[in-house]
Formats: structure tokens, C-alpha cells, sequence
């Protein structure tokens, strides 16, 4: 009966990754060059907690980067998180190459997100790099840095889950990136996929980390857009 319950235990979540590998798209390279102070600034947290930060330059997701995050529960420091987030029932640690990205229309439904829909992040960056495809087929692209108007570091809307691993006891603090349709802009950059991350503006930063409907937040600033090829 046992080895009948393990077996099953392995196909459902061998389901759970077809699906998220399908559908979760976008967004996984991120770039921060921001200093501490700047970040500390721009984002009203005290530096002094946050000494074990540094500029990281391209962060790829799937290789599971520490990044510079804000999170609901502590803002007036940051943290260092792990891109990829593990749901509390996962123990094989490249379940992260699939939790990377969160779609807003689904966060609610699936198992790896819908129990840390209101563990709100910012996750911070100077920018995110997407590909236009210029062919059906995507043989020729078109590298775009996509940063905020006035230059500064902004925020991506995450969420996150601290996972502790039962034999050892470490804690991998990872998140996700919240993505949604793409706008206008995104539409025609991102037209193999037609996603984007959810970015925040000043305005709408602190709702988003007081858990705030996540539909509200899909009227996405235009970036600035700069061709890098």
C-alpha cells in the first residue's frame, strides 16, 4: 500500500510539472546593477540590515539566482531570496525551473502557488531582457532591455515561500514572479508569447505588498525599450 501511495505521489506531481512547464512563460532574465544605498533610496529600507547585497548584474532564472527582495512581512529591510520557489510539499529541487513564473489568471488554482498568494514581494530590478521573434519560426530574434522611464531601479510583483528541508533544515527562502497578458507595448516585443511581469509603479508598490486584488494591478506602465543586438 505504501509503494501504491509513493507511486501516486510521483505521477501527481509529475501532472502538476507538464502543466506548469506548458503554461508558465516569461519572464526569466532580469538584470540589477543598482547599489545598496540606491536601492535602500528608492525603496525606503534601512541599508543597515541589508549588508550581504550585491549588484548581480544578468540574473537567468534557471539557474536559480539570489536577488534583491522586498517582502510583505519585513519592509523596512531586504532580503536576498533564490529566483524559484519551492511549495512546502516539493522535495526535488529543480521543481523551481517551473516556479519561476506565476500567471495571475491561474495563481488561485495551482498547487505549487495558491497557498502563498498573499506572501506579497517586490522583487527588484533595473530591467528584464525579452526576445522578438522577427521570423514564424523564432530562427531570428531581437534583444530587448525593457527598464523603467526615469532610469531607476522598479519593482516586479512576487510572491514567496520560505521551504525548509526536513533532513537538513535549511531554509531555501524562493519566490516567483507574477506575470500577466502583455500589453500593447510587450505584445509587439514579446510576440512569441504575449507575457509580461507584472511591474509596479511608486504608486501601487505598498498595495501590492498589502494583498491587494492582483487584477488591479494589471494597468502595466510603459518601459523604455532599448534594442541590445
Amino acid at each position: 500500500m505504501k509503494i501504491v501511495f509513493i507511486v501516486w505521489i510521483q505521477l501527481y506531481l509529475q501532472h502538476i510539472l507538464h502543466y506548469e512547464i506548458r503554461y508558465n512563460n516569461m519572464c526569466y532574465t532580469t538584470h540589477n546593477s543598482a547599489e545598496l544605498a540606491k536601492l535602500a533610496t528608492r525603496f525606503n529600507f534601512n541599508p543597515k540590515y541589508s549588508l550581504d547585497y550585491a549588484p548581480s548584474g544578468v540574473n537567468v532564472g534557471f539557474t536559480f539566482p539570489q536577488m534583491p527582495v522586498i517582502r510583505s512581512q519585513e519592509r523596512d529591510r531586504l532580503a536576498i531570496m533564490t529566483w524559484g520557489l519551492m511549495p512546502s510539499w516539493s522535495q526535488d529541487f529543480d521543481f523551481r525551473r517551473n516556479t519561476l513564473n506565476a500567471r495571475v489568471e491561474t495563481i488561485d488554482e495551482k498547487p505549487s502557488f495558491r497557498s502563498y498568494v498573499q506572501n506579497r514581494c517586490l522583487i527588484l530590478v533595473d530591467g528584464f531582457y525579452e526576445w522578438q521573434w522577427l521570423d514564424s519560426k523564432g530562427k531570428e530574434k531581437k534583444k530587448y532591455f525593457l527598464s523603467a522611464m526615469d532610469g531607476e531601479p522598479y519593482a516586479i510583483a512576487g510572491i514567496y515561500h520560505p521551504w525548509i528541508n526536513k533532513q537538513s533544515g535549511d531554509i531555501i527562502d524562493g519566490f516567483s514572479i507574477v506575470t500577466a497578458p502583455a500589453n500593447e507595448q510587450m505584445s509587439r516585443i514579446h510576440n512569441s508569447k504575449n507575457r509580461m511581469p507584472i511591474v509596479l509603479d511608486r504608486t501601487n508598490e505598498q498595495a501590492w505588498l498589502d494583498g491587494g486584488d492582483m487584477n488591479q494591478f494589471l494597468n502595466i506602465p510603459l518601459l523604455k525599450e532599448e534594442v541590445m543586438n
